[in-house]
């Protein structure tokens, strides 16, 4: 899927997506649009604004969300991160969805509600992206990123193979997580605070392997090839 954004001097906003269904490549356009910033961002400012998109699927149905996003700068400061420091503004975000399933064969629909979410996401001037954002679902972080680009990175003697992340699927998970690499090693579990949980050893002609995590409480989690430190992020959730 593929998200569409426009940028203006009045604010930042999300306008729909693309995405293949049904194996047909199609563009959904939000309605109204959801507005993720308004510009100018001054500390203290909130603002909040509604969102909707449907999507027709052929021969199934339709699949719709409405969403209730909230705003609020709610900080402001130095943000030091490992290889870079910002000015920053802090954006708060409040996301309140409503999913809806119409069913042709039945020929009714259900609606429900997601968890909340929520967005911290700290903004520098000059950065097209945030600089650090961390998102929870329910409560429990689901997305922790920041920018990270030193000047001077050597990746003399690593391949392809040994850098590349492990796949996992599904993510969320419950209890069986899917972890596939390129090559041969072993692999780690680590929960949020890096801490390994358990390892796993691929041979010359294995390529995949299930992990039990029946046992782990709901959270973030992350998969990494044993000895580098670019990790897969993954939830449980029940």
């Amino acid at each position: 899927m593929y998200d569409y954004y426009k940028k203006g001097s009045t604010g930042f906003r999300n306008v729909g997506f693309g995405a293949t269904i049904n194996g047909v490549p199609a563009s959904v356009q939000r309605n109204p649009i959801d507005v993720i910033y308004q510009f100018p961002l001054n500390y203290g400012d909130t603002d909040s604004g509604e969102s909707n998109f449907l999507v027709t699927i052929p021969t199934l149905g339709a699949y719709g969300q409405q969403q209730m996003r909230s705003n609020e700068v709610d900080g402001w400061g130095t943000l030091y991160l490992p290889a870079d420091t910002f000015e920053v503004l802090r954006v708060r975000s409040v996301l309140q969805r409503t999913d809806t399933i119409y069913i042709d064969q039945f020929g009714f629909g259900i609606a429900f509600p997601e968890p909340e979410t929520i967005e911290y996401k700290w903004l520098a001037a000059g950065m097209d992206q945030p600089v650090l954002q961390v998102n929870t679902l329910g409560g429990t972080p689901t997305v922790v990123r920041f920018v990270y680009n030193p000047e001077d990175i050597s990746t003399g003697g690593l391949d392809e193979a040994t850098t590349m992340a492990p796949a996992i699927f599904p993510n969320p998970a419950s209890d069986l997580v899917r972890v596939t690499i390129s090559g041969t090693g072993a692999i780690e579990l680590i929960d949020a605070q890096g801490r390994i949980l358990r390892s796993v050893t691929f041979g010359p002609a294995q390529r995949e392997a299930v992990l039990d995590v029946s046992d782990l409480m709901p959270g973030a989690y992350g998969v990494r090839r044993a000895g580098v430190s670019r990790t897969a992020p993954f939830v449980i959730a029940r």
